[in-house]
């Protein structure tokens, strides 16, 4: 038990409990602020409280100071001390309140619950003693919550520490850890989704899944069935690919003939020359005496100047149709060589397996997206279940 708990800033400095009730009072005619709950506070903080060290006017008015204290149990003196400003740290000290060894907040309350033998299951020392230490300045004086630890703390925590206080609390330990579980489940498999690791769908696509797949299906059962018995008229898809690509090679050459036509008709004004002479020019004079031979000689020199020219933009332009009936030429093998390989080899099995294929996939993607949703739903439902459970 608590024996004296001592401080060089108190009026009375050592301050001795009785092993029976101990009482603290004011004066007879009832003065306030003398230091009752200040005292009751200090009490707390020997029990691993934490309200005290907190406390503005503590602060301000003593600052820095030193709590000692005393418990024996079993007949054996047991001594510690704590500080207000490092109030994580307890020092264990001798009879002379010399400091010998600090220990944590929480191995010392651990040490205060063995020597109080508070051996209940998930209980700790704080938990059974510190929620029912009512002091104004912890925040737990509401009337209208009496169990709550501070003014915070939702209702069914205050129910759970009353179930372990009277050793309850056990029967339904399974429960909450299932609870939590199922809570954290939750928890990571909506981060999975929102990280898109897995997919994330609402009911109406669940629905609007479950129809489709039903659909592929009764397709994927028609195609095997129809290979089964030789019955899948896969002919039809290679007549259909045939008729448009012969539809396309006609086309094609059509286009490369009207091509050839307009370079054979350059070439044809590109191989033409002039032929003319100044013999020919003295056989004109012979009949005509009056002609102006020098006149029509620059005439013709005109000519072969514009011809020089002429014959350089067609040859330009012969560069280019040849270019245009190598593309076509190359269009049309390709679309000749579909055409044989069609004919040849209609390649039905890739048609059928194809779309086979797809709808298997399909399918494959629509199941994982509704089960990742009922794996989702589940979780939900089981997290509600056990939260109603406890």
């Amino acid at each position: 038990m608590l024996a004296e708990i001592y401080c060089e800033e108190f009026h009375q400095k050592k301050i001795e409990f009785a092993n029976t009730l101990n009482v603290v009072l004011g004066t007879n005619t009832g003065d306030n602020s003398i230091g009752k709950s200040t005292f009751m506070l200090i009490v707390d903080y020997v029990f691993g409280g934490s309200t005290y060290a907190r406390a503005n006017d503590i602060l301000k008015n003593i600052g820095s100071h030193d709590i000692y204290f005393k418990f024996v149990f079993k007949g054996e003196a047991y001594y510690f001390c704590r500080n207000n400003m490092d109030s994580n740290t307890v020092w264990v000290c001798d009879e002379e309140r010399n400091h010998k060894k600090n220990i944590t907040l929480q191995e010392y309350c651990e040490w205060l619950s063995k020597q109080y033998r508070i051996d209940l299951p998930q209980l700790s020392f704080r938990d059974a003693i510190g929620r029912y230490i009512r002091v104004y300045g912890k925040g737990n004086c509401d009337e209208k919550h009496p169990l709550h630890y501070v003014a915070t703390e939702s209702g069914n925590k205050t129910i759970i520490a009353l179930l372990k206080l009277f050793d309850y609390y056990a029967v339904i330990a399974e429960i909450e850890e299932q609870a939590n579980l199922s809570k954290e489940a939750l928890k990571a498999y909506n981060k999975a989704q929102t990280l898109k690791y897995i997919s994330k769908i609402g009911k109406r696509e669940y629905q609007k899944n479950l129809s489709e797949i039903e659909r592929l299906e009764l397709e994927i059962n028609e195609i095997s069935s129809g290979l089964e018995h030789g019955l899948l008229d896969v002919d039809a898809a290679a007549s259909e690919r045939a008729v448009q690509l012969k539809s396309e090679l006609s086309r094609a050459r059509r286009l490369r003939s009207n091509v050839r036509s307009k370079l054979a008709t350059i070439s044809e004004n590109g191989n033409y020359m002039f032929s003319s002479t100044s013999e020919d020019y003295v056989e004109l004079s012979k009949y005509f005496p009056q002609v102006n031979l020098k006149h029509i000689a620059e005439v013709e020199a005109f000519h072969k100047k514009v011809s020089t020219i002429f014959k350089q933009e067609l040859s330009e332009e012969r560069k280019k149709l040849i270019s245009v009936i190598e593309e076509y030429n190359s269009i049309i093998q390709a679309y000749e060589e579909q055409l044989v390989e069609l004919i040849q080899n209609p390649q039905l099995s890739k048609i059928v397996l194809q779309r086979h294929a797809e709808a298997l996939n399909s399918i494959e993607k629509m199941r994982r997206d509704n089960s990742a949703y009922v794996k989702s739903e589940e979780l939900k439902n089981k997290k509600s279940k056990m939260k109603k459970g406890y």
